[in-house]
């Protein structure tokens, strides 16, 4: 997908984003209250759009620590902005640009995907480029789309529209962070419908 495609796409999906998504994005507010992060941390979440999870990650974080918010769509990260001036989240930084490419300027203790990963198409540079942005024993935590099983035939009509949103299901970074983590955690729910993995690095 060229950058004006995936512009023009996410253009559309910004106005829609956060009324649309919790109908299928299962487990999004969930995860992001449950993270493990401390006051003080420096925390990344990598395809951050809309800013959905960013107030969840900046009040754990609190006022010591910093939470970075990235993405390559500026129709996502305006929607961002808009939160972040309007709630006056003083400890939260957006960055433009692909998950493969950044670079922070301090390492994370925590990096999130929440429902990005399956979206992005080189997805092993975007997680062995998250594990260098880590900190010593850094956390990577991933909530996505799973390997669906209860009924082939529903599953593969879902994957096909996924498909035509630019969503490719997989269960092979799974298969890639399980060798390459000190620490692992894999939490299937619904079936397979979707998942959290919890590693350490």
């Amino acid at each position: 997908m060229s950058d004006s495609t995936m512009e023009n796409y996410y253009r559309f999906h910004a106005e829609i984003y956060d009324l649309s998504r919790p109908f299928f994005l299962f487990d999004r507010d969930k995860t992001s209250k449950e993270l493990d992060i401390k006051e003080n941390d420096t925390v990344l979440e990598v395809g951050c759009g809309t800013g959905a999870n960013l107030r969840y990650l900046a009040e754990k974080a609190g006022q010591g620590g910093h939470v970075y918010g990235l993405d390559c769509s500026e129709s996502m990260l305006k929607k961002s902005r808009e939160k972040i001036e309007k709630y006056g989240w003083t400890n939260v930084s957006l960055i433009k640009e692909y998950a493969e490419k950044y670079t922070l300027e301090e390492k994370a203790d925590l990096i999130l995907f929440s429902y990005s990963l399956t979206m992005i198409p080189d997805w092993k540079a975007a997680l062995d480029n998250a594990i260098e942005n880590l900190k010593d024993r850094g956390k990577l935590v991933i909530l996505d789309f799973y390997v669906w099983n209860r009924c082939e035939a529903v599953f593969n009509i879902w994957k096909k529209w996924l498909n035509i949103n630019h969503v490719n299901i997989s269960d092979e970074p799974v298969k890639y962070l399980r060798g390459k983590s000190r620490d692992f955690k894999l939490l299937v729910f619904r079936g397979g419908y979707n998942y959290r993995l919890e590693a350490e690095f």
